[in-house]
This record gives structure tokens, sequence and C-alpha cells, in this order.
């Protein structure tokens, strides 16, 4: 009998399914602990040994992979354990000397041999990329790889497609793969994974384990319930039935936990940018993010919502005929001037993405507000600039956030009522953490953090406020919408400019 068939049976779940499927040059799958992403990597590196190219001998397929984990604890009592648990000694047998490598050499029901190493490396500092320098590999995993200097990555897929050589057949693939709990967003794994998407780069998110449950007038969750596929946007929790506990397992490690460590390691959700606290940890990425909001619902208007100031931001939305709220797209600046961030930043966006679909401006109060220098406000700015807007009716923080919350939390036959697309990447940041209370560094309870009671000024809060103000505008048109029967009227309309300012 070949060895490859004394290992332990493996059946993929979906996500690992698309995963092994992949042949992108670097592959990355991030979620929850205990979700099985070691084992998806490790049986991805063993099956690629296995359809290793043969050789010009006829017979033998040759591969040299490359396990690299941030410590050397890490490394032998995760990263080795895992292969050792499903791949057993007797056909790969690690000698612990200095480098670490386990080896194989057996042949296959189709008489082809395979003969593979597996090194086992510990990075654990940046000058440590060096131990990747000389190596000639086929193929590279990254355990835990946020735990890694980005580096690394890049070293590493150096290495990698240089083993065996052409005479030896060459490679049948070779890349980097890699798996991670989720890291905060300003990490390098979210930036390439989320913002920057390289050519030949795959990235897959495992489901949450547990879905949060949440209490009307209450910004944090008021218990869990395990995931079972009960948001028909979300796929049920993955690995379930390989933990002995069952859903149990994560259950219990969320009793009592500090909710932004659930939302990491049970949820699988990005953590926050830096320390603070979310003005909305009501938002769940794996509930509202969706990655095919990329065009807008033809036939419905888009609502624009206006922050003014120095660094002005603008957000695009709609509501859907089922009553869901999406943004589609938004605008940032950095130091702009309104009249030079409409006419080079917005005008050309609408022009190119939207033309021809009806529009809704709306924005903060103090658009009204003139200016010392020449009088001139920020709505008379946009009314010359072809986009004729309205205020709210308060600028209320409460009462902004509340209109935003009031949609995060709320459910439309099955799926959430709020979903944000890839366009919008600042607005995403800012949900995940950036948009932010700062902690107050002095005062109160020993043991007990403070927080200050209005949102950081930042660069993620100013589209955060945009998006304020066009859900508080929505919510002002819904309420009255159920005496007139009519939201659209209840909005000032923006009417096509005969110059082509839409098209």
């Amino acid at each position: 009998m070949s060895k490859q068939l004394a290992i332990r049976p493996y059946e993929p779940e979906p996500t690992a399914a698309r995963f092994h499927r992949d042949n992108s040059d670097v592959r990355g799958v991030m979620g929850p602990v205990g979700t099985g992403k070691t084992v998806i990597c490790c049986m991805e590196a063993w099956s690629r040994m296995l359809e290793q190219r043969v050789g010009l001998d006829g017979e033998t397929r040759k591969s040299r992979w490359a396990f690299i984990r941030n410590t050397y604890p890490e490394l032998i009592s995760t990263t080795m354990k895992t292969w050792q648990d499903w791949i057993p000694d007797e056909i790969c047998h690690i000698n612990m000397s200095a480098p670490i490598t386990g080896k194989m050499d057996f042949w296959l029901a189709d008489n082809t041999r395979v003969v593979a190493e597996v090194i086992f490396i510990a990075i654990d500092r940046a000058e440590d990329v060096r131990k990747l320098k000389s190596l000639e590999l086929t193929g590279a995993f990254l355990n835990e790889a946020s735990e890694l200097e980005e580096q690394v990555v890049e070293m590493a897929l150096q290495r990698t497609g240089r083993y065996p050589a052409k005479i030896d057949g060459g490679s049948e693939w070779s890349g980097v793969i890699m798996d991670t709990n989720p890291p905060s967003d300003d990490h390098w794994w979210h930036e390439r994974a989320e913002i920057k998407q390289p050519i030949n780069h795959s990235f897959y998110r495992q489901p949450p384990a547990i879905l949060p449950v949440y209490v009307k007038g209450k910004s944090t969750p008021a218990s869990y319930v395990p995931n079972e596929g009960q948001n028909k946007n979300i796929p049920p929790a993955e690995n379930v039935k390989w933990q002995d506990l069952g859903y149990e397992y994560w259950m219990r490690q969320s009793h009592g936990a500090d909710p932004e460590w659930i939302k990491v390691y049970l949820m699988g959700e990005y953590g926050s940018v830096i320390s603070g606290k979310p003005v909305y940890p009501e938002y769940s990425d794996a509930a509202h993010f969706d990655k095919n909001l990329i065009e807008p619902y033809r036939g419905l208007p888009i609502i624009i919502g206006w922050d003014f100031g120095l660094t002005p931001a603008c957000v695009f939305v709609q509501v859907n005929p089922k009553g869901n709220v999406v943004v589609i797209d938004e605008c940032v600046s950095e130091d702009m001037e309104l009249r030079r961030f409409v006419e080079e930043v917005v005008r050309p966006k609408l022009q190119t993405r939207y033309p021809g679909i009806q529009l809704y401006s709306v924005g903060d109060p103090a658009g009204n507000q003139r200016s010392q220098a020449d009088g001139i406000t920020c709505l008379n700015i946009l009314d010359e600039c072809g986009i004729p807007t309205v205020t709210t009716n308060t600028n209320s923080p409460v009462a902004r956030r509340d209109a935003v919350k009031y949609y995060l939390t709320r459910m439309v036959e099955g799926a959430p009522a709020f979903a944000i697309g890839p366009y919008a990447p600042f607005l995403r940041k800012g949900f995940l953490g950036g948009y932010k209370f700062k902690e107050v560094r002095t005062g109160g309870i020993a043991g007990k953090k403070r927080y200050h009671e209005v949102p950081d000024k930042n660069f993620y809060s100013h589209v955060s406020d945009a998006l304020q103000y066009a859900m508080l505008h929505i919510r002002e048109g819904l309420q009255q919408a159920r005496n007139n029967h009519s939201f659209i009227h209840k909005t000032k309309e923006i009417s096509q400019p005969d110059m082509g300012a839409w098209n």
C-alpha cells in the first residue's frame, strides 16, 4: 500500500476546498481559532508534493518546502505538531538537529516516487530573514503569518520556484501559502488582502464561529450564539465536526471574554487599528462587508452624504427595494479645499461611474455657515458645481450615530439591513476601529478604562461623519414616509445638469 494512504482522512470544508483549487502564487486563509487553518495549509503542501511534476527519469516527483513560524517553541508545538498529526513519522521522519528537516521517499500507486523535504524555520527577528536567502524551494508555508514581518513573504516568494531544477521536471506549482488569526487592520496582511490586492494573490476568510446578539439600546452584544447559518449572508461555522465539543468549543471561550477579543478570535474579524473604543462595536465585517457590492442598483437614486471642513469627504449610499442600506462608494481628501475636491475628485467619479443616475445630496448643517473670507457657504459651492444640496435637520452626534446603529443592528429577510462594498475602504477601516473614542488617560477607577464622549477627529472620522449625515437623512425620510407614503418626495431632487456634470 502506498504510504500516502496511511494518513488521516481529510475532508476539506468549503473555504478550504476553494483554497485548494486556487493556483495563485500567494494564498492566505484567515479565520477564528480552532477552524483548522494550519491543517488546511499542511494538507495543501502535502497535496502539492504528491502532484509535483515527474522528472526526466520518468518516475521521481521532487519538491522542497520551508515551514516558517515566528519562534522555535511555537514552530515545534504548533506547526510541526500539526504536520506530524497528519503526516506520521513513518512517512516523513523529522531530524531535530539544525536545520530541523523532515524527509520523505516513497512510491505512489502510479509507480511514481515522491522525494520531498520539509525544512522547519523560526524567524523571530527581522534579521533572521537571511535564513531564507540560501534556500532553493518549491513552496513555503507561513504559519500565523501576521506574527511575521512582511519582508518574510517577499523573501519566501523569491526563494520558491527554484527547486527542482528543470532537468528534474521543474515545479508543477510554486509559491507561498499562509494562515493567520485576524490582525489589526493597520497590519500588512490587511493591506495586501483588502487594499492592494496584488496580482496572483488570493485571500480567503473563514466564517465566524459565533454571532453576536444585541439588545435594543445597547451597543455591546448581550450574548452570543453559534453560527449555524441563521444569517443567510454568512455561511455556517467550519470545522465544527472536528471539535470534540462542537460549537461549545467556541461558546465557552466567549463567556466573560472581552468583546474585542471575541470579535477577533471567535468571529474572525480584523481588530482595532489602534487603542481606543470603536464608535460602532455593532459592526461585523463578516456580516456587513460585501466584496461583490461594486455596482449601484440601476433605477434607484444615490444619496450623497457630505462632511465639510479642511478634509471634506462624501459617501454614496442607496436604499434598495427591500429597504437595505448599501454604501457603494466614497471620496476622501486631505488638506483639500471643497471646490477643488468636488472638481478634481467627486465630479470625475460621478461622470465615469454613475452617469444617468438620479442623485440626492445632503450634508452637515454647518454647510450653511458663511466663510469669513468671502461669505460663501459650502452649500453655495456645491450648488455652483452642479450639486444642489440640503442639510440634515440636526447635527446632534447622538442622533447621527444612532441613525447608523439602527441599520447595523437590523435584519431584513434574514440579511443585515446595512452593507458596505469594496469601493469604500476608508469608511470600512473606520468601522473596524479607526473611527473611535480615545481613552482618557487620567482619573477613573483603577483598572477600568474611560473614554472621551466625542469620537476622535482623525482621517477616518470625516468619511464616517459623511455617512452619518446620509443615514440621518434616510431615517428622517423613512420616518416621514410612514405618514406620507413617499421617501423620494421628502428629499430634494438633483436634476441632471445640461452641461453634462454627470454624464
